[in-house]
């Protein structure tokens, strides 16, 4: 039917990450390595591109992102994620960095739509539920405290957090969970003695 067409389709392939360097002007200087494998079902009349559905996987696997904003660069990045209109389900997310590691396990509603939404002056109506698990070298601490205290910590931490909540809502956007510091040390010029060692 030429006057409403109809697509029913799938479509599979693999993806260089670099190419998408250079593609978001507005971010600070970035860089990604990798490759990313993609599959996308889709259907639906072409008169109506907001009511296509379709639905997808992407898996990305020995990436790596370099970016100004992060205080280090992402040396490892492992993803495996499926998608439709409604949600984006991501699974094992691992993000590995010199300071630690991140481990990502989260279902986002309503990303989809907020991203083809062409109205950027709404506010995005996104759902997320999911969990944070990691492990932080406390060194990556120093490059935010004064310069005049002359302040170092060492040690690590882990923490487990739940983050559960909607962007219309920021109030109710709060991570819980725990956080655990072990073997650390701190000392700087204000304190008359360091301190040698503290857990929590």
């Amino acid at each position: 039917d030429f006057e409403n067409p109809v697509v029913s389709g799938e479509l599979s392939g693999s993806v260089d990450l670099g190419l998408l360097s250079g593609m978001f002007p507005s971010m600070s200087e970035y860089k990604l390595t990798g490759d990313a494998t993609v599959s996308l079902k889709g259907s639906g009349s072409l008169d109506s591109p907001e009511k296509l559905q379709y639905s997808g996987t992407i898996e990305i696997r020995d990436a790596s992102c370099k970016w100004d904003s992060l205080p280090e660069p992402i040396n490892n990045l492992k993803i495996e994620a499926s998608f439709d209109k409604e949600m984006v389900n991501l699974r094992n997310a691992v993000l590995t960095f010199p300071s630690g590691s991140l481990t990502i396990n989260t279902r986002i509603e309503g990303l989809a739509e907020y991203i083809a939404n062409s109205d950027s002056t709404l506010i995005p109506s996104i759902a997320v539920d999911g969990t944070i698990l990691g492990m932080l070298n406390l060194d990556l601490l120093n490059m935010y405290l004064p310069k005049e205290w002359a302040g170092k910590i060492e040690g690590y931490s882990e923490f487990d957090f739940q983050v559960q909540g909607e962007t219309t809502d920021w109030t109710n956007l709060r991570p819980r969970g725990t956080i655990t510091v072990s073997d650390s040390r701190y000392s700087d010029t204000v304190l008359a003695e360091s301190i040698e060692k503290f857990n929590a």
